[in-house]
């Protein structure tokens, strides 16, 4: 008989499901819940996600990415009902019969996190720190990992938290809560000349690693001119690096390890990820491409057996028959092209798979995709670049790849691609080899054409803000934009 595992994220956060086949050994299937229900950030399963996750076999066992019971004491403290159970949970997706049929277990949080890292990171002995933006429970948690084994050696709770600073300062400058992008973007026209005195009203005067959190309220809302805004969003991004620095080293000096595994969901923050990378404090960094989700670690829990991700594409497959050459000489002529092919990428934005490519020399392009994407003044697009010749083109903080755009570099031609930079010089890089084929591909035939091995990328997305999954998304994009999307 197959077995199968899910692990799975909901209620508390951006629900998802992670498949793992025991059988295969294989990472099968991981999507997100919002790509069937166009709801952003949406925390509910639906039926679209249940069938798509179904087609790799009746689960033998789910695993809960939230311990029920400190879930259960959470909301007692805070007068909040319980929660149904994950069995009652799931039970408007299965009959009765065949829930008794499924094993429920549950981990905690932060565990499944740590898990999800050290499993995939092919790293023997690590460091895992986790910083997220939870609105209850732990927000910080440092692991050893030895092989396959983790254990926990510390730990911060709400509302002492990195991510709800982040989440008060972006909503201070204008942004959304969880827009760090914003922060990041807004940042750069900035001074951190406020840093002290944050420190000094939102914090308990320090940012070492046992920082406490004192003042929640909107800070200093006389401040209200762009200046000021930039300066605050400045300040604070110093603040995030430097917390997350300390951290770092307080996991080094508790765990004795020369490498990192760094997880959760402040790792969207790529400016303080290069500054991690660049500080030396160890000689491997690994980062996992899901952020601060729990459900990979949760399927992989009970196996507990390494698993090399070889593909972030594991979601929807539309069954494309577009070709690289295709999308190429589309390129080639627009300037622009959209692209829906393969699997949907497990993640909130596009590796290549759900894609708009543009030429980042041509302007009439640009401005055709500005107009698509309803950019924000202050901010810039990401570009993927072929591996082998990222250095020609970008400062590589310690030789490192970013596969999964999870580092900001500074682009040695600035004045020639203006859309992929921030005013600091900075860019969000995807670095792509051989193991993303298809994008490789696309990024040879163009280098070859043009001699440039690089194109701005931006995500095919509804309106809602997620990723396009289905035909009638691209059916629904192609009419409100007026623009053919190949697949």
């Amino acid at each position: 008989m197959k077995k199968v595992f899910w692990g799975i994220s909901a209620r508390s956060t951006s629900a998802t499901i992670a498949v793992y086949s025991e059988d295969l050994h294989e990472l099968v299937f991981a999507a997100r819940a919002e790509h069937y229900s166009k709801v952003k950030n949406d925390p509910e399963l639906n039926v679209g996600i249940i069938n798509d996750a179904l087609e790799y076999g009746m689960p033998s066992v789910i695993i809960w990415h939230e311990s029920t019971i400190k879930n259960r004491f959470y909301k007692l403290i805070n007068r909040e009902p319980f929660e149904k159970t994950p069995k009652q949970y799931m039970a408007k997706f299965f009959s009765k019969t065949t829930l008794d049929r499924i094993s429920f277990k549950s981990i905690d949080r932060h565990k499944a996190i740590a898990l999800g890292a050290v499993l995939t990171s092919q790293l023997d002995a690590a460091a895992i720190l986790i910083v997220d933006d939870s609105p209850f429970g732990k927000t910080i948690s440092i692991w050893g990992a030895i092989d396959t084994s983790i254990k926990q050696v510390y730990s911060k709770t709400f509302p002492n938290s990195l991510g709800l600073f982040s989440r008060l300062i972006t909503q201070r400058i204008g942004g959304q809560p969880y827009d760090q992008k914003r922060l990041m973007d807004l940042a750069g026209y900035g001074r951190s000349n406020y840093s002290p005195i944050m420190i000094g009203e939102i914090f308990n005067g320090s940012i070492d690693h046992d920082f406490e959190i004192i003042n929640q309220d909107s800070w200093r809302p006389e401040l209200k001119s762009d200046s000021n805004r930039f300066n605050i969003a400045a300040s604070a991004q110093e603040i995030i690096e430097s917390g997350i620095i300390n951290l770092a080293v307080h996991a080094k000096i508790l765990t004795g390890s020369e490498n990192l595994i760094y997880s959760g969901s402040m790792t969207t923050n790529i400016v303080a990820n290069s500054t991690l990378a660049s500080a030396g404090l160890f000689k491997k960094i690994w980062i996992p491409p899901m952020a601060g989700d729990g459900s990979v670690g949760a399927a992989l829990s009970i196996s507990k057996t390494r698993h090399r991700l070889k593909t972030i594409y594991l979601g929807k497959n539309l069954y494309s028959t577009v070709t690289p050459e295709e999308i190429v000489d589309r390129l080639l002529s627009d300037g622009i092209v959209c692209v829906a092919h393969g699997k949907t990428e497990f993640s909130t934005f596009s590796h290549g798979n759900r894609a708009i490519f543009v030429n980042p020399t041509n302007k009439v392009a640009k401005e055709k995709l500005d107009a698509i994407t309803n950019r924000k003044k202050n901010t810039a697009y990401s570009c993927s670049i072929l591996q082998e010749r990222t250095s020609e083109f970008f400062i590589v903080p310690q030789s490192l790849i970013s596969p999964h755009m999870q580092y900001a570099m500074t682009c040695r031609f600035y004045d020639e691609f203006p859309a992929i930079c921030r005013v600091d010089g900075t860019a969000r890089v995807q670095t792509v080899s051989v193991d993303n084929p298809v994008l490789y591909e696309i990024l040879k035939i163009w280098e070859e054409k043009t001699t440039q091995p690089l194109l701005l990328t931006a995500s095919l997305k509804t309106k809602s803000g997620t990723l396009v999954n289905s035909t009638d998304d691209i059916a629904q994009f192609e009419s409100d934009h007026s623009i053919r999307v190949l697949r």
